[in-house]
This record gives C-alpha cells, sequence and structure tokens, in this order.
C-alpha cells in the first residue's frame, strides 16, 4: 500500500487512500501517476 500511495500521492503519508485514489480516478489523473511511477521504476531498473 506504501509504494501504490507514493505512486498516486506523492508522499507516504496523507489521508484515506481509497479516498484519494477515487478523488483522483474522477479527475482522470490516477492512471497518469500510475504510468509515470511505472517508467519511473523502470528506468531505475535499467540503470
Amino acid at each position: 500500500m506504501r509504494s501504490l500511495r507514493a505512486a498516486l500521492t506523492g508522499d507516504m503519508h496523507g489521508p484515506d487512500l481509497v479516498q484519494s485514489w477515487l478523488l483522483l480516478n474522477q479527475h482522470q489523473i490516477d492512471l497518469l501517476r500510475l504510468k509515470q511511477a511505472l517508467a519511473i521504476a523502470e528506468a531505475g531498473n535499467a540503470g
């Protein structure tokens, strides 16, 4: 859950993760942030 929270919100602490995710989803931001986090993780593994 910590990794998911960091990917979605950019922080390790904050309001309820499910509520935050629902809000980000309503604004169609969640998938963009998750894709960005995956790209960063992949880049870190490549180098």
